[in-house]
This record gives structure tokens, sequence and C-alpha cells, in this order.
């Protein structure tokens, strides 16, 4: 490999680290994005897991222990790319809650791909029913800086 080419990409990647560097840093000052979640417990022991199946799609899975309950893949559904889903509190301190008291709690998951603004997506609500998810609708939220969908 030639000296002038080793510099460039040299240098490229220090640019490119830096560029990284100050977007993440810009994130941790201005708000918090939660990618990462993408398991939660429910309050009687059942789990959900958001798992990638291809570059713009996700797989939404119920367990009870080891035993598949439901699960299904999403990958343009509801008006959005699934690039990027992860579970955020429906209610302060709750990713779990039942908004209308009809029994069944819902859950909010967010969906993020990089074309649209972070400050007007909305979350996924689904309400579990039995050992299933139905979708409930969606509800405005600032990826960037919301911590709950609603107040």
């Amino acid at each position: 490999m030639s000296e002038k080419l080793k510099s460039y990409l040299k240098n490229l990647n220090s640019f490119a680290a830096a560029i990284l560097l100050s977007s993440s840093v810009a994130i941790a000052i201005n708000g918090y994005i939660p990618l990462d979640d993408t398991h939660i417990k429910l309050m009687d022991g059942r789990e959900l897991f958001s798992i990638r199946t291809g570059p713009n799609s996700h797989k939404i899975v119920l367990k009870q222990k080891q035993k598949v309950l439901w699960e299904k893949n999403f990958e343009e559904e509801y008006d959005r790319l699934w690039d990027y889903a992860f579970f955020v509190p429906i209610k302060k301190g709750h990713y779990s809650y039942d908004l209308n008291h009809d029994g069944y709690p819902k859950i909010a998951v967010a969906t993020w791909d990089g074309g649209n603004a972070m400050d007007h997506r909305t979350a996924v609500i689904f309400e579990i029913k039995n050992n299933s998810l139905e979708y409930y609708g969606t509800h405005r939220f600032n990826l960037e800086y919301g911590r709950y969908v609603y107040p």
C-alpha cells in the first residue's frame, strides 16, 4: 500500500472518529436516545424482545420463560421504517401501563430511521391481550428528549 494511501486512510479514520465522538457527546449533553432498550420484563414475568431481522426490520417477541407466546416481524408497518425498534417507558417509570383501565397493559415501541427528524416521531402503542400484542395506536414522542410517551 502506498504511503499516500496509508496517510489518507489514517486521516480519514481520525476524522470519522472525531465526528462520531462529537455527535455522541452532543447526544449525551442534549438528550438520551434509548436505542439499546430492546428487552423489557413485564410485571407478570413475561418478557418482550426487539430483535433485528434485517437492515430495515425488527421482530417483536413475547416470551414466558423460554416459550415464545407471540412474535411478529415489522418492516414498514404504521408508516415507518423499522431500522431501529426499541421500548420506551409509556408512563414515567413504567414500560407497561394500563392507560385506559381496561385490564390490558400497553407498551410503547419507538422506531427510528436515519432520514427523519427525531423531534417529530411517534411511538407505536401495543396492548398486551392474553398472549399477544394488538395495535392500539400511535402517540407523538420526541425521540431525542422524550423519557416517556404519556405524561
